[in-house]
């Protein structure tokens, strides 16, 4: 049994879900952030490497946890990422040594830019013309659903990075005392 395309679209329609990439970005922003404090630890000139691959890393998780193929999934990620440096860069392991900040800019927009690339699910031409009208109909099923709208997933967002943010602390404390592990003189 073949189904026509405009069900299929409808069903990649409904798939889509930005509460979900919220909460998935933020889960996998635990074990990423440790491994990057974990590097940082070893190898410290090899960070600035990691501020590109937090943006490809995010695209694909963004990819996998939201399935979106609106633009403005984008914005989910896009805001992880931010929210990662700024985390990142008060831990003190966004860069080691001193850098100009217009190379701190140069690979954040690389960042960025891996998110735009990676992210986004590309449709046929004949399945995006068909997505686009039945998105911007007046009775379409993604305006009835509050998983994806933006007054919901920002503050999902928001508040699982910080969840996943504390968590991270807690993770460092415990390496620091159980396991005498000194890591970043905290």
């Amino acid at each position: 049994m073949e189904i026509s395309i405009e069900k299929a679209v409808e069903i990649k329609m409904d798939k889509q879900n930005g509460v979900a990439a919220s909460i998935g970005l933020a889960i996998w922003a635990v074990p990423y952030l440790l491994l990057w404090i974990l590097a940082f630890y070893k190898l410290p000139y090899l960070a600035a490497i990691m501020i590109p691959l937090t943006g490809a890393w995010t695209g694909l998780l963004l990819r996998f946890h939201g399935r979106g193929l609106e633009g403005k999934f984008n914005y989910i990620a896009y805001t992880s990422f931010i929210l990662i440096m700024l985390f990142a860069a008060s831990l003190g392991i966004l860069i080691e040594g001193p850098v100009l900040i217009i190379v701190v800019l140069v690979l954040m927009v690389a960042g960025l830019l891996c998110i735009s690339y990676v992210s986004q699910i590309s449709l046929p031409k004949e399945e995006y013309k068909i997505f686009s009208r039945m998105m911007y109909s007046e009775n379409s099923s993604m305006k009835k659903r509050y998983r994806n709208h933006f007054f919901i997933v920002l503050p999902t967002v928001i508040l699982s990075h910080f969840v996943s943010f504390a968590l991270v602390l807690v993770c460092i404390g415990f390496l620091n005392e159980y396991l005498n592990i000194a890591l970043l003189g905290l």
